[in-house]
């Protein structure tokens, strides 16, 4: 049935039972006359099947030995890739980091800004409170610059009446009334 390609090779668990029991009982030709003309096509059969295992046996220790490789590879990548994460993830919390800090500073050139705006804005009240202050106290001295000037004018012919005066008085004091018609 074998030759015919009716039956397949032995496998497991038959296989090992089989090439057990060859090497424990070790037949021989004669032996297998004895009780079956095909001994050598079945000690074929046999060989074969055992062949037929180990070629299987190795292109299965192949295939791990691949997969083992394969395996090995796609964890270096994975490690290789973990590496190049962990490196962003670093370079990221470096630029968080700056960027809390230029935001700190940024937030602190705020505050003074507003507080200098605030102070120039104050002065600047001040200044123009200063100014409208000078305006009036220069207005005032104005009137009171023209309201000299008018009281002066107005004085000039009394001073003359009150300085006669004062020469009568000061000449009938001092008895010499000559200075009295002056």
């Amino acid at each position: 049935m074998w030759r015919a390609d009716q039956a397949g090779l032995y496998h497991d668990p038959d296989l090992q039972l089989t090439l057990s029991w060859k090497k424990t009982s070790a037949p021989t030709a004669a032996w297998g006359a004895r009780y079956h003309e095909g001994y050598d096509l079945a000690m074929r059969f046999l060989d074969e099947s055992a062949e037929a295992a180990r070629a299987e046996e190795a292109e299965h220790k192949a295939a791990r030995r691949r997969e083992l490789e394969q395996a090995q590879k796609l964890a270096e990548t994975e490690r290789a890739r973990a590496e190049e994460q962990a490196a962003a993830v670093g370079r990221l919390r470096r630029q968080a980091v700056w960027l809390s800090v230029l935001m700190l500073l940024a937030v602190i050139a705020s505050i003074w800004a507003y507080r200098t705006r605030k102070h120039a804005e104050e002065a600047a009240g001040e200044a123009k409170y200063s100014q409208e202050q000078a305006e009036l106290s220069a207005q005032d001295a104005q009137r009171e610059k023209r309201r000299a000037e008018q009281l002066q004018s107005r004085a000039v012919p009394h001073r003359r009446a009150i300085g006669h005066h004062d020469g009568v008085a000061a000449a009938v004091e001092l008895g010499d009334f000559s200075l009295a018609d002056a």
